[in-house]
């Protein structure tokens, strides 16, 4: 019985310890997705907030990458899909290394308070 118990309490506290940190503060974050299709990425212009996570899905048939000032994907392979978390804010150019013409941009703004 006190093995119970003692187990309950640490149930008891760890879940305490799980939903204060789930709901709150922090701001809520969005996942904004672009699409390399047709040897582009698409939205050439994304806005997003800091703390966001951008996706790049590569739906064409050849290698990409999304390599900007700050990160690099590395190869992205047809059908998979690769993701970064942005955190400072600021106008992002990035390109693919494979397909220098390939070129866009991420407009970060500071994140909701």
């Amino acid at each position: 019985m006190k093995t119970f118990l003692m187990t309950l309490s640490v149930c008891f506290a760890a879940g305490n310890l799980f939903t204060s940190a789930v709901g709150h503060g922090k701001p809520n974050r969005e996942i904004h997705h672009v699409r390399i299709k047709n040897m582009v990425f698409e939205p050439a212009l994304l806005q997003a907030k800091a703390g966001d996570m951008i996706q790049w899905t590569n739906e064409d048939i050849v290698p990409h990458t999304a390599t900007g000032p700050n990160f690099d994907s590395g190869p992205i392979a047809p059908g998979v899909t690769w993701t970064v978390t942005l955190n400072e804010a600021g106008i992002i150019a990035y390109k693919c290394s494979y397909h220098p013409t390939m070129v866009a941009r991420v407009q970060v703004s500071p994140p909701s308070k």
